[in-house]
């Protein structure tokens, strides 16, 4: 099956004085229709800039190479007219804060109908009667009431929802939920994830999921995708024995996780300091970092490999024999 959502080789470059930065190196990734993919990473990494990408809401001056294509068609090559067509019906998405992306002087019922009719094909009466079943759907009681309320007036959670169903309303077939949970208290985060991919999966959307909690992933997810400093180190598929993961980061990402029924005086943690992707040398952007740094390390940036259920990039997996290098091709 082609992929529904296809990523190829992106670099993002941002204007930073009088030259550029590059904030994503090299990020390729394939989404099939009603797949759902977790990008994992630390802050900075690059996850939220790499959705932005996708829904061409880059900063102004901004410099990307490679492409991404949505149904075999580029998204970057899109006009203005086919872009907002694309954005209005074939992709939701739910943003981490919902406070910056909620007008605060509309209704929540304002908010909800206006991204129905962005297409033009319901009325205002028609938007309604599609919103008010996906609002208790999403968990939100007393629907005409909370319609008619404005954002200053709900909790987090609440309005969480409110952009969960603005984000569904339209029908769409790619969901990116960029850290939906980030701003939430932990009871809360777990609702609000659960109703994600429980309407994800009876609709049978396809969804990129950023988060930097490797379990939430694993659990949400039918394959993980490992970023760091502007570049994917690792792809795997989860399954029910957990993630086992490849790569130095990767591993040190998931030893430095509590663990029920396990106690310890200190969690186990990555040393040195994550850099940011315009940092990267020649090399290997995690050899400042990696236990197991050798030359090679230091001077060829590795390309991934294929290993069982994945791909890795990282020159001590290809020393080993247990990986075949596919020079970035997917």
């Amino acid at each position: 099956m082609s992929a529904l959502l296809s990523i190829d080789r992106l670099r993002v470059e941002l204007p930073a004085g009088k030259g550029m930065r590059t904030v994503i190196h090299d990020v390729s990734l394939d989404i099939r229709a009603g797949e759902a993919v977790a990008l994992v990473g630390e802050s900075g990494s690059g996850k939220s800039m790499t959705t932005r990408a996708v829904m061409r809401l880059l900063p102004q001056g901004a410099r990307l190479s490679g492409d991404i294509r949505f149904d075999g068609v580029s998204i970057p090559a899109m006009d203005r007219r086919a872009l907002r067509g694309w954005r209005a019906t074939r992709v939701g998405m739910v943003f981490q804060d919902p406070r910056a992306h909620i007008n605060p002087v509309r209704t929540i019922g304002d908010f909800l109908v206006e991204g129905v009719m962005l297409d033009g094909r319901l009325s205002a009466s028609r938007a309604r009667e599609r919103i008010s079943p996906l609002m208790r759907a999403v968990g939100i009681a007393d629907v005409d009431r909370r319609l008619g309320q404005y954002p200053h007036e709900l909790s987090g959670g609440l309005l969480q929802r409110v952009m969960i169903a603005a984000a569904l309303s339209t029908e769409p077939e790619l969901l990116l939920a960029d850290e939906p949970t980030t701003a939430l208290d932990v009871t809360t985060q777990e609702e609000v994830v659960a109703i994600i991919d429980e309407l994800r999966r009876e609709r049978g959307l396809a969804m990129l999921f950023i988060t930097h909690d490797l379990d939430l992933a694993a659990a949400v997810c039918d394959s993980i995708a490992v970023m760091y400093a502007g570049s994917i180190v690792e792809e795997r598929k989860t399954g029910p024995s957990g993630l086992d993961p490849s790569h130095p980061y990767a591993k040190g990402l998931l030893a430095a996780r509590p663990k029920l029924g396990r106690r310890e005086r200190r969690l186990p943690t990555i040393e040195g300091r994550p850099i940011s992707a315009f940092e990267v040398s020649a090399g290997c952007a995690f050899a400042t970092r990696c236990p197991l740094v050798h030359d090679r390390c230091r001077r060829e940036r590795p390309v991934p490999a294929r290993v069982p259920g994945g791909r890795v990039a990282c020159h001590r997996i290809e020393e080993s024999g247990s990986a075949d290098s596919d020079g970035g091709a997917r």
